[in-house]
């Protein structure tokens, strides 16, 4: 797992999913953050069809840890 360190908005995150996501709508990525609450990020297909992509918004990053 890698670690983000804020302040990162603007960065862009790539995770491949290892198959082919073609055609797919409602990707989200699921969150934790260190004092537990959770949130929720919606990502796009990127140009290789296997990865989602998200990129940091403001507000994202708003808690120290983990």
């Amino acid at each position: 797992m890698s670690h983000i360190v804020a302040p990162a908005v603007g960065a862009v995150l790539r995770i491949d999913t290892g198959v082919d996501l073609t055609g797919n709508t409602g990707l989200y990525i699921y969150v934790k953050k260190p004092d537990g609450t959770t949130a929720t990020w919606t990502a796009w297909i990127d140009t290789d069809t296997s990865f989602m992509t998200y990129t940091i918004q403001t507000g994202d990053l708003n808690q120290s840890g983990g």
